[in-house]
């Protein structure tokens, strides 16, 4: 239903229409009092001055509804000054992005500062920024790849279709906010909208309209809109707010935006609030940077031993689910996630090998500990620079903490279910060969646990293990008689480890 009603070719605001019949029905003549046009006028004014649209319904209810002739006295005598910052406010919110609920804080006298600030032949006016900004937040990912639009599909996931998410984006968004973030820095820090923890960049207010976003149903977030003043260029950035405890951001960030609702942390708020603001390479807060980790991270598989790698030891259950679907069902069979500071590298909750040198000032670390593979632990790094999918990668190792005997026990027992394949390992030569030639292998159990893992499962051992698989066992295993790639290599390699 549009927000304007048409009679006899005019415009007038279809809710003060509704709500003067509302009055009427309820006074006991039928009448618009004078309290009834008051309230009228207060909700047409909404804290600010009345448009036009507006005036015009108030004397529509004036001359055509029964109104006490009190309540026509007084309308008269109210100012109807119209703001030209109001008027183009309301058209872009209500006119073009039907988001009539939408509250603003938009000071006139900042309003006139930032205008004064166009270039001469620059299109960009006040009334065209606020409508790229609001486009922005309805439509665009933001930076890092998280958005309005993102979140709001965490919470909908039953939702199908771009048109559903876009439609509670806007029922989200019209019931938020909006500020217009001052050019004057040094109100800031009182200024009632929460901004980034990390400073924006010097003078980006006076190249930049900056509209800020709260929206109530995610409190967690505050979202920022920059529209170049100059030219058509804008994005949307978000990021937390540090006004809410570490627990419930944490929550946040684990249960409803990864749905991992069974992985326990240990982060202390207050040790990666420092981390923050100590290393001025940070583009994306510590919450952000766990979110990218653990949904983005744990997908490369550029190092020597990735979690994928790892993973993929366990032919998984079901054929047809996805490796992504199954790193979160891993994940959340127990892990125990951990931020990692110079200070914690000390602790013995998370040990590293001595061949992993980590660099704070480049990255955010998370390290991951699985109770039922003790033997496994994975380091995840975060670019602090970056702020997309490629900017992070996870390294899977081994700690020697136990005998050589029991370590090779355990990784063929416990991660490989081979109890019954015998082995002849001399841990003097192992170690000497890793020592001499590859020193880039974590430790030697890594080496141990990748060559049984390219045994089973490596591509490039097909020629190998597959071939003699097929042929001791005829045409009952040749690939042709299954319906996926998977289904053969997971039938061939049960062949294996019996």
């Amino acid at each position: 239903m549009s927000y304007y009603k048409i009679i006899d070719g005019i415009r007038y605001e279809r809710m003060l229409l509704e709500k003067a019949e509302t009055f009427q029905q309820v006074h006991p003549t039928n009448q618009i009092d004078l309290e009834a046009m008051q309230q009228l006028y207060a909700h047409a004014k909404d804290s600010r001055r009345v448009t036009e649209t507006e005036q015009r319904t108030l004397y529509y209810i004036y001359d055509y509804f029964d109104t006490h002739p009190e309540a026509k006295a007084w309308l008269d005598a109210q100012d109807f000054a119209f703001s030209t910052w109001d008027i183009q406010t309301k058209r872009v919110l209500y006119d073009r992005y039907d988001l009539y609920n939408i509250k603003w804080e938009f000071p006139e006298d900042e309003m006139i500062r930032q205008e004064a600030l166009r270039g001469k032949d620059s299109p960009i006016n006040f009334e065209l920024a606020l409508s790229h900004a609001i486009h922005s937040f309805i439509y665009d990912p933001g930076r890092g790849e998280l958005g309005i639009r993102e979140l709001v599909d965490y919470r909908f996931l039953d939702l199908e279709g771009p048109q559903w998410i876009t439609e509670a984006v806007r029922s989200f968004v019209n019931r938020g906010t909006l500020y217009l973030i001052p050019l004057d820095r040094s109100t800031w820090t009182e200024f009632e909208f929460e901004l980034p923890f990390i400073d924006l960049v010097e003078g980006i207010e006076s190249s930049y309209w900056l509209f800020g976003l709260h929206i109530p149903e995610i409190p967690l977030f505050r979202f920022l809109a920059f529209v170049h003043r100059q030219q058509a260029e804008c994005y949307t950035q978000t990021y937390f707010t540090k006004s809410l405890p570490t627990e419930k951001r944490v929550h946040f960030v684990l249960s409803q935006m990864l749905g991992l609702d069974r992985v326990s942390w240990t982060i202390n708020g207050e040790a990666a609030n420092t981390q923050e603001k100590n290393y001025p390479t940070n583009q994306q807060s510590w919450e952000q940077s766990l979110y990218v980790a653990l949904d983005r991270g744990l997908y490369n598989r550029e190092s020597s031993l990735s979690f994928w790698d790892h993973l993929t030891e366990e032919i998984w259950p079901d054929p047809e689910k996805s490796i992504s679907a199954y790193i979160r069902e891993y994940l959340a069979n127990g892990c125990k996630v951990h931020l990692l500071s110079n200070h914690d590298l000390a602790k013995a909750f998370f040990p590293l090998p001595e061949s992993i040198h980590l660099s704070f000032e480049d990255f955010w670390y998370f390290g991951l500990v699985f109770p039922g593979q003790t033997n496994i632990q994975v380091l995840i790094g975060k670019s602090r620079k970056g702020q997309g999918i490629g900017d992070s990668w996870n390294d899977a190792f081994i700690l020697d903490d136990m005998p050589f005997e029991n370590r090779v026990t355990q990784i063929l027992q416990e991660d490989f279910k081979l109890e019954g394949l015998r082995w002849e390992i001399n841990p003097a030569e192992v170690q000497f060969q890793h020592d001499t030639y590859d020193p880039w292998w974590r430790n030697t159990s890594s080496v141990i646990r990748q060559a049984i893992h390219t045994y089973l499962h490596d591509y490039l051992s097909d020629q190998y293990l597959f071939y003699w698989v097929s042929q001791i066992h005829g045409d009952e295993f040749h690939p042709d008689n299954f319906s996926s790639d998977r289904e053969y290599r997971q039938a061939v390699s049960n062949q294996i480890h019996r």
